[in-house]
């Protein structure tokens, strides 16, 4: 669902939007067998761009691009679990797809004074775009529209803040529509710490546990700040809740929810984030 909102604020996860640009350049290449294999790239790149642009943007919006930096190849997080986006190292082998990715970050440098781009050492979009939304002056008025298909970014989420996943506009309420919880940096956190996610190849941290459990420690994460509150939740409060076996069942798989945890924790940046804009 798509509607006629119009954005001041459009963060754009670049990285995202460049690899669904690739593989739909290469198809298009494929079929046309025209020019460069370049150029259908950076032309579907920048189609999609537009696109973004003309539906949610007015004309003193100012868009944002966020990008992975492909030279860290998410080191950080491999020392934490030598798999993590093990599924991404054919993509990452492929030589072509980083050399166009890099000249379309240099076209979008000049291609309009209302465009930022970000990137930053060993960090990934993901890391840069909690503390971009905090720095800019969103308001109710002046809203931010977040444009990718990572739920990550939703944990910023809230009625200043929405989110594009390429096919809906969702706010808080559609969120809780879908995953019944309403978003929480840590409810995000805790749901794919103990669920999972395919894409990062982050196996799930307690396979087997019920959809309302999972449910119900994701709506309660909404007062937690780390993981220490969950795991005081975890001591305190869910031997009340549980029967003996759902709890067992947490218990055995507590070190792997810990470990998905710190993969999906954001990493803090080591300077204000202007500097990377």
């Amino acid at each position: 669902m798509i509607n006629d909102s119009r954005y001041k604020y459009l963060i754009i996860d670049g990285s995202n939007l460049y690899h669904r640009s690739y593989h739909v350049g290469k198809i298009d290449f494929k079929i046309k067998k025209t020019k460069t294999l370049g150029h259908h790239i950076m032309n579907t790149s920048l189609k999609f761009v537009d696109t973004l642009i003309n539906t949610f943007c007015h004309d003193e919006s100012y868009i944002y691009f966020l990008f992975d930096n492909n030279q860290s190849q998410i080191n950080i997080r491999k020392e934490i679990d030598p798999n993590y986006k093990s599924n991404r190292d054919r993509i990452l082998a492929d030589k072509e797809l980083y050399k166009y990715h890099n000249q379309f970050i240099e076209i979008l440098k000049i291609r309009s004074n209302k465009y930022s781009i970000l990137m930053a050492g060993t960090l990934e979009a993901d890391d840069l775009v909690q503390p971009l939304i905090k720095y800019l002056p969103i308001n109710l008025q002046d809203k931010g529209l977040m444009v990718t298909n990572d739920l990550d970014w939703s944990r910023t989420l809230n009625q200043k803040v929405h989110w594009y996943n390429w096919i809906d506009i969702i706010t808080p309420d559609l969120f809780f529509g879908k995953f019944s919880f309403f978003p929480s940096p840590e409810g995000i956190k805790l749901y794919k710490a103990i669920k999972g996610d395919p894409s990062d190849h982050i196996f799930s941290g307690c396979p087997g546990l019920s959809k309302s459990i999972l449910e119900m420690i994701c709506s309660d994460a909404y007062e937690f700040y780390n993981y220490d509150d969950f795991f005081k939740y975890y001591q305190n409060e869910l031997p009340q809740r549980l029967s003996e076996k759902e709890y067992s069942q947490i218990k055995l798989n507590l070190k792997n929810i810990r470990r998905n945890y710190s993969l999906v924790d954001f990493v803090p940046l080591d300077i204000d984030i202007e500097s990377y804009i």
